[in-house]
């Protein structure tokens, strides 16, 4: 029998890829959430400054589907975006929970709640989805449950620190009593509870074969979805014309940019959820808070202070004990597969 033996190491990346994925396509895609989306926080807040936030979502999200229906168009042809009706429920439960609830949660409370907190707050997704798998019979290690503990108690921080404390939010928010404030972090701890569930079911959906096949189309239905869905619900609360009256140069160039940077790191996204290990795909989280938090800081003069620095540390290392003890639980599954495929046939003993 082969020996395999296993180097542990912080993070050993290349054993969570799934199906025939490489190494280097998962990094890319990674790299592109983990920096786009790190910035599109503060491209939120910069908008809905300006623009109604659910209107600016639905808009967003509805150029962002017919760019990406243009490149699957030009890549394989205008029918591989047909789908049958069975397969439009996936698309449909997937935009309600990850575009939806989750972005749109996140666009109501960009007004109040500075992006670096946004950031931090999203950052627990991946201990939501443990705690989603735990619920599912599967059985988390130990060190999994001790980074889920200290992001929870990060997250739990934030929000009681934030909520009692009544700071200034930075240049262009609308400053509300603490306990305002509170509740517009639950706002968006309950969007991040939604997009955890939506990672959590997107393979088993694509697996059923509830969604297309392809991720170009299911990325860009998803898009259309949640874009007719946030227009619909924006104009019904009083969304109209009238509220564009504020909009000026830079909200457009941001909402454009918001526009390019979520077609390319929702369609990364999907793609990660398809192929690697949706813990891994998850990870985004604990790199956003880092890029958000310095955008907002420098560009919205965003408060950093004691208590937002000390939940973050708790947060990160929170999701980094997640990562290490998944990618580990991986690489030790993936070595006894490769021992039960050395192992030789027992000898025939028949006469």
């Amino acid at each position: 029998m082969a020996q395999h033996q296993l180097h542990p190491r912080w993070c050993d990346w290349r054993v969570t890829t799934g199906g025939g994925a490489s190494s280097a396509q998962v990094w890319g895609a990674l790299g592109s959430v983990y920096v786009l989306w790190g910035s599109t926080y503060l491209g939120i807040a910069i908008i809905v400054s300006a623009a109604p936030p659910l209107l600016s979502a639905g808009s967003r999200f509805i150029a962002a589907g017919l760019i990406v229906a243009a490149i699957v168009a030009v890549r394989s042809g205008w029918r591989t975006l047909r789908i049958a009706r069975r397969e439009l429920l996936g698309p449909a439960v997937l935009a309600v929970l990850l575009l939806c609830a989750g972005n749109g949660g996140v666009s109501l409370a960009a007004r109040y709640v500075p992006s670096s907190v946004t950031a931090l707050l999203v950052a627990s997704v991946p201990l939501f989805i443990v705690c989603l798998r735990a619920l599912n019979h599967d059985r988390p290690r130990a060190m999994t449950w001790a980074g889920v503990a200290f992001g929870l108690v990060g997250v739990v921080a934030l929000v009681i620190a934030l909520g009692r404390d009544d700071p200034a939010p930075g240049d262009g928010y609308i400053d509300l009593p603490g306990w305002q404030v509170g509740l517009w972090l639950l706002v968006v701890l309950c969007g991040s509870v939604s997009w955890a569930y939506g990672s959590f079911l997107s393979p088993r959906i694509v697996a059923a074969g509830r969604a297309p096949r392809d991720s170009g189309a299911m990325v860009t239905w998803q898009f259309l979805i949640a874009g007719v869905l946030l227009t619909a619900i924006g104009l019904l609360r009083g969304e109209g014309p009238g509220a564009l009256d504020h909009v000026d140069g830079r909200t457009v160039g941001t909402w454009a940019f918001i526009v390019c940077a979520g077609v390319i790191a929702y369609s990364a996204y999907t793609w990660l959820l398809q192929n690697a290990s949706v813990s891994l795909a998850s990870t985004y989280a604990y790199v956003n808070p880092v890029v958000a938090m310095l955008l907002g800081w420098w560009l919205l003069s965003e408060p950093m202070t004691s208590t937002v620095l000390a939940a973050a540390v708790l947060i990160i290392i929170g999701v980094l004990l997640v990562v290490r003890s998944e990618s580990r639980n991986v690489a030790s599954s993936r070595a006894e597969s490769a021992d039960r495929v050395d192992q030789p046939e027992p000898a025939d003993s028949s006469p």
